[in-house]
């Protein structure tokens, strides 16, 4: 077992790894508008620490958990190769009754568009709250075939939540944002953000509270200024729960309703909400309404998971007078998996669509995987050892039909054809021995059709804009979970 366990460290150190895709490290699409900060264009991962690191699950001991993530990129044009890391650290020291940690992430990508990023965070909770700091900086480079533009971001948040007495809970928080977008030009986008926000707890099932937030938006010459109070009520007794405020700002005022029902495994949610105005798009905030339906079952040998979501966009005008049309957007996701005692059968779907064609558009319309995920034990149950391969289907609109805007971050449809499908084949090797892992994940498009060149150097593009596409790629990970 020991020999076998040698040569496969060997060759996974040896493998090297040609990740050419759009962002770290081989995701197919990026740049979903759902998935963009409040009020700014960027998704919210290039201004944030990852959740691993912002949620610390405190445990009885202390923990020390490290991870080292390695991808070697190959440049096509100048014939290099690069060594790309991603370095994770995170400390939880015994200490009662407070508890605090302490998290890093070092990013350091060298791929056709290359990311180099800080992250830290700071937590620390005590009885009766808890405080929170982290600070961010990220170069962000998008390579696009008629240019390349940076950018740069700095980022920092504090936040904390008090407990007054039985009845109230105080929160606040602050946050700066400052950004530089470079190409021929350079502009900055600096931002703000406070919030303040009280709960008075009537009971376990009813409270009341108010909200106020305040962001001011400079970019260059130009600066707006956002401010909100948001007075609302939640109910949530059993299986139903219930949501109702009011979105109150100087020039106009939105009702906020939510209700949602769970019986389960089913659940059921109507709701009417606001999206933030997006400053850098000049766009006012303007509501929306949706339904939310699905089941989540779980049992010895199945696991149901399907949820549906239909939402349609209301008064969306934007600062210069020209409305926006309403539109449709519709999510659908679901897994079935049928469990083994040693391994797993899955079939998993997504789909995505939006009549909106300009900001909200995407072009990824669905996926399909289906694959097999063995977890056994070896060696006398000492070794862990888990495998999952599986095969993806991607539909998504011609790329030669689709446009990338880098400073707004946003795709948009040129022309309307026949989508287009790709085949991608992932594999995934972790063992884990006592508190050591390590982990391999191979991931390459294919088609029968096309040659070596194909799979290494383009596969499938995200968009024509873009210099290269998601290619093939191997990436070797070591973690190290510590006890005391």
């Amino acid at each position: 077992m020991k020999r076998l366990l040698i040569l496969f460290i060997i060759l996974t150190v040896s493998l090297a790894a040609y990740e050419l895709a759009s962002e770290p490290w081989g995701n197919y699409t990026d740049f979903d508008p759902a998935e963009r900060a409040m009020g700014l264009t960027y998704p919210e991962s290039w201004l944030t620490p990852a959740k691993f690191l912002l949620e610390p699950i405190y445990e009885d001991s202390s923990k020390f958990y490290g991870s080292w993530e390695q991808v070697l990129t190959f440049d096509k044009d100048y014939g290099t190769t690069n060594i790309s890391n991603n370095i994770i650290a995170q400390y939880i020291p015994y200490s009662s009754p407070q508890r605090w940690s302490l998290g890093l992430e070092l990013v350091d990508y060298k791929g056709a568009n290359a990311t180099n990023r800080t992250d830290m965070v700071l937590n620390y909770k005590y009885k009766k709250g808890s405080v929170d700091y982290f600070h961010t900086g990220n170069e962000q480079t998008i390579a696009l075939d008629s240019l390349v533009i940076d950018h740069r971001i700095i980022s920092n948040a504090l936040t904390f939540d008090h407990q007054l007495g039985k009845r109230f809970k105080l929160m606040g928080g602050i946050d700066l944002y400052l950004i530089d977008q470079k190409d021929n030009l350079i502009r900055n986008y600096n931002t703000s953000h406070e919030f303040m926000e009280l709960h008075y707890i009537a009971s376990k099932a009813f409270q009341i509270y108010g909200k106020f937030e305040h962001r001011f938006f400079r970019s260059d010459i130009r600066e707006n200024t956002m401010v909100v109070f948001r007075p609302g009520i939640k109910y949530h007794k059993g299986i139903f729960f219930s949501h109702l405020a009011v979105r109150i700002s100087p020039n106009q005022s939105f009702p906020i309703a939510q209700i949602i029902l769970k019986p389960k495994p089913f659940y059921f949610e109507a709701y009417l909400k606001v999206r933030n105005p997006l400053f850098i798009l000049k766009r006012k905030g303007y509501q929306y309404t949706g339904i939310r339906t699905g089941v989540h079952h779980n049992s010895k040998h199945h696991k149901i998971n399907a949820d549906l979501e239909v939402s349609y966009n209301l008064t969306a005008n934007i600062t210069t007078g020209v409305p926006t049309p309403n539109f449709f957007t519709i999510k659908a996701a679901s897994e079935y998996r049928y469990k083994f005692q040693k391994f797993d059968t899955y079939l998993a779907a997504s789909y995505a669509r939006t009549a909106n064609t300009n900001y909200f558009y995407h072009p990824e319309i669905s996926t399909i995987q289906t694959g097999i995920q063995f977890h056994t034990k070896l060696n006398k149950n000492n070794l862990l050892l888990d495998v999952d391969l599986n095969t993806n289907y991607i539909l998504h609109d011609n790329p030669n039909n689709v446009s990338f805007n880098p400073s707004t971050l946003t795709y948009n449809l040129i022309t309307d054809t026949a989508p287009i499908g790709d085949w991608k084949v992932n594999l995934n090797i972790n063992t884990r021995i006592r508190s050591f892992s390590l982990g391999l994940d191979i991931s390459t498009p294919i088609n029968p059709s096309e040659d070596l060149y194909w799979h290494l150097y383009e596969g499938i593009y995200t968009s024509s804009d873009f210099l290269t596409g998601n290619t093939f790629y191997a990436g070797l990970t070591i973690q190290w979970y510590g006890w005391k």
